[in-house]
């Protein structure tokens, strides 16, 4: 194993490790959430990504999501189900986005925009193992540095449960 992949979060007990299919949903709502998970939901997306997001998307039909801090509290206290805390991409706020994610329970923190090793590797450390970290990979610089990356460390596929 490589120094890279000594870097793999250690999950919480109540989070399955092994890779695995799930189907999360986005929501912050406690009755829906209990129903949903017990229709078979496998986890919640608590969203904080908006910056920069309203530019990127213009000109698409998509939602942006204006979830808060109290609402991932609320999540974490409604469920057992995995949670997970989408913030906004790697920059001046990240750190204290992980901080205050891990606080409220997130169960992963999901990085969306990753453009670069770096970003990952920062993440991972400001989590310390206290959560998983999965990164969303939307960018060509993105892709070219994950599949090599993969190539040096297949252990990556798995760093989110």
């Amino acid at each position: 194993m490589n120094e890279f992949c000594a870097l793999m979060p250690t999950m919480p007990s109540r989070v399955r490790v092994k890779p695995h299919f799930g189907l999360p949903l986005f929501s912050t709502d406690p009755a829906f959430i209990r129903r949903a998970v017990q229709s078979g939901i496998t986890g919640l997306i608590v969203d904080w990504e908006r910056a920069g997001k309203e530019r990127r998307q213009a000109f698409a039909d998509t939602q942006i999501g204006q979830d808060t801090l109290e609402d991932l509290v609320r999540v974490r206290a409604c469920t057992e189900a995995l949670v997970i805390c989408r913030i906004n991409s790697y920059g001046s706020t990240t750190e204290a986005e992980v901080q205050q994610a891990i606080a409220a329970g997130a169960d992963e923190i999901l990085l969306p925009m990753a453009r670069a090793p770096a970003e990952v590797e920062a993440v991972l450390d400001q989590a310390r193992g206290r959560c998983g970290v999965g990164i969303l990979i939307e960018t060509v610089a993105a892709v070219e540095a994950a599949s090599v990356r993969l190539l040096v460390c297949p252990c990556l596929a798995y760093m989110s449960a």
